[in-house]
């Protein structure tokens, strides 16, 4: 498991060497074998040593983990594709064979795992496998605009794996999954913060598993767990969290993948950004623009602006004048009465 060093919060990479014996995953998870979301993943090491890592199936022959997971602490050398094997969907592993083996590794060129546990920026990687393994339960990558809205509302996502109970215990052989809710997201490459109950949460071996929230009708993959922090794992960390990519924001690799594995690059694999026309809005108006509607009690506020061209948008506290053609990043916080304030980025196209 990685850490990410930032002025908020330390997060820890979930990837561990391999294996002994049985242990729950997700820390205070529930049994989620035979789970459509969620893949094992082993690494071959030297001496018949192996990585445990934990992946989300979104095409039948793509996978969706962390890209620490695939490369060499230390190091930017990424695994031969031969050395990394995907188990069925949500298959209890003692025993098993793994389903396929990697063809292909797509992540982006430069990534470096760093020695220090720190997460790193593009910590995503794409699996391309030999064969398909089974009819995936995820309906599409989820968009940054949708990510942003699901933060602001603090709708519960679900995420699975295969990692340790404890910061000293042995990787499950079985998948778990437990519900967290997300308090910010920057936007765009950034990293999607949540935050589990009290005494649960991700650990070692949970790396690179899947993110998902459900709608009413729809399965979205928000991307991999990428790390965590604070107890049951790091307990020394005072804040507790864990963090994921919003896959979607990474299109030249989603495209990758697609294409390497047979698929359109052309397909629909997320929603479009959404849209301003020119004149004023209402911070609350903005919201309605990605789903969010909010109470007369609830304080909304923009607390960044960032336009392209320059000037081609503008923000005060609670309102912001689209002056032309462009787009508009605007960050913004929400805060329900007696609730804790939740902050999220989302880009708009300027029509």
């Amino acid at each position: 498991m990685k850490k990410i060093s930032s002025a908020f919060i330390a997060i820890f990479t979930l990837f561990i060497g391999l294996i002994s014996t049985p242990a729950n995953a997700v820390v205070g998870g529930a049994d989620a074998t035979g789970s459509g979301f969620v893949v094992a993943v082993r690494v071959d090491l030297p001496g018949d040593l192996q990585t445990a890592c934990t992946g989300g199936l979104w095409k039948p022959k793509i996978v969706v983990t962390a890209a620490h997971c695939v490369v060499a602490e230390g190091t930017s050398t990424v695994a031969n594709a031969s050395e990394v094997h995907v188990y069925a969907q949500g298959a209890n592993v003692s025993g098993a064979r793994p389903a396929a083996n990697t063809t292909a590794i797509i992540l982006t060129g430069g990534y470096s795992n760093s020695s220090t546990g720190f997460v790193e920026a593009n910590d995503l990687a794409f699996l391309i496998l030999d064969k398909e393994i089974g009819t995936p339960l995820i309906s599409r990558l989820a968009s940054e605009s949708e990510a942003a809205a699901a933060t602001v509302l603090g709708k519960k996502m679900n995420f699975f794996g295969y990692g340790q109970t404890a910061k000293v215990s042995d990787v499950s052989l079985i998948p778990l999954t437990l519900s967290q809710t997300p308090f910010q997201f920057l936007g765009g490459k950034t990293y999607l913060y949540g935050k589990s109950a009290t005494g649960t949460g991700a650990c070692f071996g949970d790396s690179g598993g899947p993110v998902i929230l459900q709608t009413e009708t729809e399965n979205l993959l928000i991307g991999p767990v990428a790390g965590g922090s604070g107890s049951p794992c790091y307990p020394e960390i005072k804040e507790r969290a864990v963090l994921g990519l919003v896959a979607s924001n990474f299109t030249a690799l989603v495209k990758t993948a697609l294409t390497t594995a047979g698929y359109s690059a052309d397909e629909a694999f997320t929603t479009p950004r959404p849209s301003l026309n020119k004149g004023t809005f209402t911070a609350k108006t903005v919201l309605k623009k990605i789903g969010v509607t909010t109470s007369g009690s609830t304080n909304v506020r923009f607390v960044g602006v960032k336009a392209k061209p320059k000037n081609a948008c503008v923000a005060t506290a609670t309102s912001v004048i689209v002056n032309a053609k462009g787009t508009c990043t605007l960050t913004f916080t929400v805060k329900k009465s007696g609730k804790t304030a939740r902050t999220a980025k989302t880009t708009f196209d300027i029509g």
